[in-house]
């Protein structure tokens, strides 16, 4: 159940070149930050789908979820990542976009206390037994972190891009990714220049997290 949860979830866009880049996207909830790689790279949906970057678009705790209802626990993508036809969506990619909160979190210390992440959770309707462990995922001494974790899922990836605390709302997110491509520039270049320099290391880059105060209270 959880594998075919994974793979009925994305939407593909690709780049309109004769060869092609896949970019398999997960959306949970608002299409502010799906929607910049959709105008960047126009749709088109191929049957021997291999995905060159995948996004990630969703809140964050443990799992990805969001406004429609459906979530996608670490448990799930861990168990996924062991199996073949899953590779193409978590080892083949060259980049990975983790757009929600904590999501490159190690158990340094941010801004929040755990006694109020756990009150945020609990604000968006988690049971206090789940809380409570997300809590001490992010906290606490014992297991891997949220970023341990996302590198062992994604584990043949160079890059992963995501938020080491609080992150901003899609729409103000939206306009990071859009600077990004800008500086990128020609990104299949890029994509190729960084796999062939690679060299078996990998890297997580956390996404700026400053801005203005955002209308929601992030996860």
């Amino acid at each position: 159940m959880s594998v075919a949860l994974l793979l009925g979830l994305f939407l593909v866009v690709a780049d309109a070149h004769a060869a092609r880049l896949e970019v398999c996207a997960f959306s949970f909830h608002g299409p502010a930050e799906i929607q910049v790689f959709k105008e960047r790279l126009p749709a088109e949906v191929r049957p021997d789908l291999r995905c060159d970057v995948v996004v990630y678009s969703a809140e964050f705790a443990g799992s990805f979820f969001g406004a429609n209802g459906k979530a996608l626990s670490l448990a799930d993508m861990e168990e996924a990542s062991c199996q073949a036809r899953c590779d193409a969506l978590l080892h083949h990619p060259r980049e990975v976009f983790l757009l929600g909160c904590n999501t490159l979190a190690t158990r340094a210390q941010d801004t929040r206390t755990a006694a109020q992440y756990l009150q945020v959770l609990l604000d968006h309707g988690f049971d206090r037994a789940t809380a409570e462990r997300v809590v001490g995922t992010r906290y606490g001494p014992l297991g891997p972190s949220f970023r341990e974790s996302l590198r062992r899922i994604f584990m043949d990836v160079p890059r992963l891009y995501g938020f080491s605390s609080v992150a901003p709302a899609g729409e103000h997110t939206a306009p990071l990714l859009e600077r990004y491509f800008r500086a990128k520039g020609d990104y299949r270049r890029y994509l190729e220049q960084g796999t062939a320099t690679a060299d078996g290391t990998r890297s997580c880059w956390p996404l700026p997290s400053t801005g203005p105060a955002w209308s929601r209270t992030p996860v």
